[in-house]
């Protein structure tokens, strides 16, 4: 009756309600109020998000929606640690699988991003204290080794998309772009090539890393240019 936006409200309430929304989207079918209720979900994700269930039930569910409405959904953006339990993210898989579906090689960003998103990917000190750099090195390096991009093999699994409740009260399969993606999580063979050149990249920034580490405001210092490779 307030607004659903008290900050201090007890999680258990926000869940009950979230359990409300994705029944009514999933279970009645309510797609035409898809854009309602993914714009309500990320409402919440902005009040509560810093609640770790929260988070994660609210991002796997506007994922699944944008899936259901047939949205592209936005290319997640490259950060550090971008694991989200125990496998690929959907809009990571979704956005790959559509790469490969299109029989394209990856670039460079496109690779980092599937590396960086497998839930074993932990980067050292050197790449996250200055991911930017690291980020700069990797296309460098990435060019080096792949000058046509990483042609990578599809695989004959395709992609489906299974959402479980976060009430823990059914689950359902949406159909993904007809069965027509492949499904990038059932590919591994390219992946020791890439961790190798993360690590590489990774030695490369070590110095520089070690300099901020005494000195953070020290990035822009001859002295840290002069460590870059």
């Amino acid at each position: 009756s307030q607004g659903r936006r008290d900050p201090d409200i007890g999680i258990g309430y926000i869940l009950l309600y979230f359990y409300g929304l994705e029944r009514r989207l999933f279970i009645d079918k309510a797609l035409e109020e898809g854009p309602v209720i993914a714009a309500e979900v990320e409402r919440l994700l902005g009040i509560y998000g810093a609640n770790g269930a929260c988070d994660g039930y609210a991002r796997r569910l506007l994922a699944a929606a944008n899936i259901a409405m047939g949205r592209n959904g936005s290319i997640p953006r490259l950060s550090p640690d971008m694991r989200s339990g125990y496998e690929l993210s959907y809009p990571v898989r979704l956005h790959l699988g559509r790469q490969l579906a299109e029989k394209r090689p990856l670039g460079a960003d496109d690779a980092l991003l599937w590396i960086l998103s497998l839930p074993d990917t932990r980067l050292r000190t050197p790449a996250t204290r200055g991911f930017e750099e690291f980020c700069e090195l990797w296309k460098v390096r990435f060019a080096e080794r792949y000058s046509k991009g990483l042609r990578v093999k599809s695989p004959k699994t395709r992609l489906k998309v299974e959402y479980r409740a976060a009430s823990n009260t059914f689950s359902v399969e949406l159909p993904v772009d007809g069965g027509t993606v492949p499904d990038i999580a059932a590919v591994s063979a390219p992946l020791e090539g890439l961790r190798d050149l993360v690590n590489a990249c990774s030695d490369e920034l070590d110095g520089y890393s070690r300099l901020l580490g005494r000195r953070p405001d020290a990035k822009a210092s001859a002295e840290a240019v002069a460590l870059m490779p």
